[in-house]
């Protein structure tokens, strides 16, 4: 490209995967307003297949669309938990305008994203309309903007559409991210983001604060990648005292080893915690953990 990156070889990139995960603690969220527990564990089955191709305009605009789908399904069949299967459908538009910010390598970057949910809600083991959520980001990304790394700065608006028109919302957000290679292979990434949500019924209305930090390092022993996370997440119920702030905790942790020939299997393990003075409606725990494994072509 015109301000340095050489263009992706090859420009497609296509990934399959299967994962199966034990949760301890499945929760539904239909409305994406509300948590219940189901205070028993489940195997959790999850395909995924996505793809990308990238367009390249004289050498200043890549444009990539891109298709996501997955299929989750509970594998313990009693309502309160297989009312969690879902069906995800999720086109998406990402492009990029490379240029200069001074000196620095930079590209101004506009994605949209669409993703249509089917949801087995009503616990009738028949998948039916969940969500339609349209996601329009704007942002520059830098390059050794503070001396090494990449850093991002992302604004957007999300508009979602419930099969209840009462949870029906409206997000506007911004985040910042920044990734940091480090001598001897280590890589860490960190994000910060801020949300405002409004719902129909405003009885919903959140602001958000989120942190996030990443490391992954290098190969170890048997070529196995070890990396390592923790998020914290600050919400806010403006119009519900009785919720208080809450605080969601997520640890986590992947070994990835490479197989050979685009195969790759992973360990995975995170915990949730969502900290609330509303215990029945919105306060949990849980764990879950499960191994997956990916071909990329």
């Amino acid at each position: 490209m015109r301000n340095g990156p050489p263009p992706p070889v090859p420009p497609y990139f296509l990934r399959a995967a299967q994962d199966f995960t034990y949760d301890t603690n499945p929760v539904f969220a239909a409305t994406e307003t509300t948590n219940s527990a189901a205070k028993q564990g489940s195997m959790v089955s999850k395909s995924d297949a996505f793809g990308r191709y990238t367009f390249f305009y004289k050498n200043i605009l890549t444009i990539s669309p891109e298709l996501r789908t997955n299929y989750t399904r509970y594998l313990k069949r009693v309502p309160a938990i297989y009312r969690n299967d879902n069906w995800v459908l999720a086109p998406a538009l990402r492009t990029a305008y490379e240029h200069s910010l001074g000196e620095k390598q930079a590209s101004t970057i506009a994605d949209f994203d669409y993703t249509y949910s089917n949801r087995d809600r009503n616990a009738e083991s028949k998948l039916v309309f969940n969500s339609r959520i349209s996601t329009y980001t704007l942002g520059e990304r830098v390059v050794n903007l503070i001396g090494v790394g990449e850093t991002t700065l992302r604004l957007r608006h999300r508009t979602l559409d419930s099969f209840d028109n009462n949870f029906d919302s409206k997000t506007n957000g911004a985040n910042v991210e920044q990734i940091l290679p480090r001598a001897g292979g280590q890589l860490y990434i960190f994000n910060l983001g801020y949300d405002q949500t409004r719902v129909n019924n405003t009885l919903y209305d959140t602001n958000t604060l989120f942190l996030r930090g990443d490391v992954i390092l290098p190969a170890m022993k048997y070529g196995i990648i070890p990396q390592f996370g923790f998020g914290v997440t600050f919400t806010d119920p403006l119009n519900n005292s009785a919720r208080g702030l809450e605080k969601t905790l997520n640890p986590s942790v992947r070994l990835a080893k490479p197989l050979g020939n685009g195969f790759r299997v992973s360990l995975h393990g995170d915990y949730m915690e969502n900290q609330s003075k509303d215990t029945v409606n919105y306060a949990y725990k849980k764990t879950f953990y499960g191994m997956e494994l990916e071909y990329v072509f």
